[in-house]
């Protein structure tokens, strides 16, 4: 696997980033980007951080605290944690159609996850979690080394330790 260079996220800012324009080939993560990634942050349940061209924004994510039950994940991954696994949820991830393809989604990922480890040394976490939109989505988060949970193929965990490794290369 080869890591992409670094790049860095910005907070989402509704008067400096155009969102109207968005397509990822999903309507919901298309349509949440635009009605509902501003509210969240104002409401205090997600922050959206997005890479931008020129205002467009081209690629986003959403993170928010999150805790995951142990009998949701496989025992390799909850061992030792308690019955509610406190964690960090990336909550939506999408990139442009224009895009996709060029290595900006294995940036972004990188980016969320040096976030998720930087909050983490506040307010621990021992897993990130996402819901893939689907099962590309999921093969995605696999090559990084996202683990499947119980019950649901399209949700997978990732120990916090594993992030470390990774983003440290």
């Amino acid at each position: 696997m080869t890591t992409p260079k670094p790049v860095r996220s910005v907070l989402l800012d509704p008067i400096r980033h155009h969102t109207a324009a968005f397509d990822c080939g999903n309507a919901s993560l298309d349509h949440w980007i635009t009605h509902f990634a501003d509210h969240s942050r104002r409401s205090r349940t997600a922050n959206t951080y997005v890479f931008a061209e020129q205002g467009r924004v081209i690629a986003y994510f959403a993170l928010t605290p999150h805790a995951t039950g142990r009998d949701e994940v496989e025992h390799r991954v909850g061992r030792g944690s308690p019955s509610l696994i406190p964690s960090y949820l990336v909550a939506k991830f999408a990139v442009t159609r224009s895009h996709q393809d060029r290595g900006v989604g294995s940036a972004l990922l990188l980016d969320a996850l040096t976030r998720v480890v930087a909050v983490s040394d506040v307010a621990p976490g021992r897993l990130v979690s996402v819901d893939a939109v689907d099962e590309a989505a999921a093969q995605f988060y696999e090559h990084f080394g996202f683990v499947r949970g119980r019950g649901s193929s399209l949700t997978l965990h990732m120990k916090m330790s594993t992030a470390i490794r990774l983003i440290a290369g």
